[in-house]
């Protein structure tokens, strides 16, 4: 047993308290929830970058969020746009040109998606320029298709 006032066995979340077993089990329920994202981000697996997606998309729209779950939530994100990335470019330098092309598109649309949740026009423009994913996206998009609108 942990002996850290507050902490249940092995530190790994709070103790239940009498009156507090629904707020414990929330809590539980957001870690799990936060910690699964960022699991499935980290897959090599492409439909599990969709189901990362997916799960952060759900957390951010959760009405009662704390920060921690807003930052994994956002990470988780970043993770799968990052993997994205790293489709692309594995399969172009493979001479996969369907498969890269189409990475590249899914890319460019969870960036785009990503923008556009951004209201002020100055951030979005840094998110899209100033984060090197997001700015490679972009010039891969060009370079092949002279725009980078999906």
């Amino acid at each position: 047993m942990s002996s850290t006032p507050g902490r249940g066995t092995a530190g790994l979340g709070p103790r239940q308290e009498p009156g507090r077993s629904w707020r414990s089990k929330a809590y539980v329920i957001a870690y799990t929830q936060s910690y699964l994202a960022l699991l499935l981000a980290r897959s090599a697996d492409p439909v599990h970058h969709a189901e990362a997606r997916q799960l952060a998309l759900q957390i951010l729209e959760t009405e009662k969020m704390n920060l921690i779950h807003l930052a994994v939530a956002h990470l988780t994100l970043a993770l799968v746009a990052a993997l994205r990335l790293a489709l692309v470019e594995a399969c172009l330098a493979q001479g996969d040109e369907a498969q890269g092309e189409t990475a590249l598109r899914q890319a460019l649309e969870c960036v785009r998606l990503r923008a556009s949740d951004i209201p002020d026009t100055v951030a979005r423009e840094r998110f899209l320029s100033q984060v090197p994913e997001n700015a490679r996206v972009r010039v891969l998009a060009r370079q092949r298709w002279g725009t980078d609108v999906p």
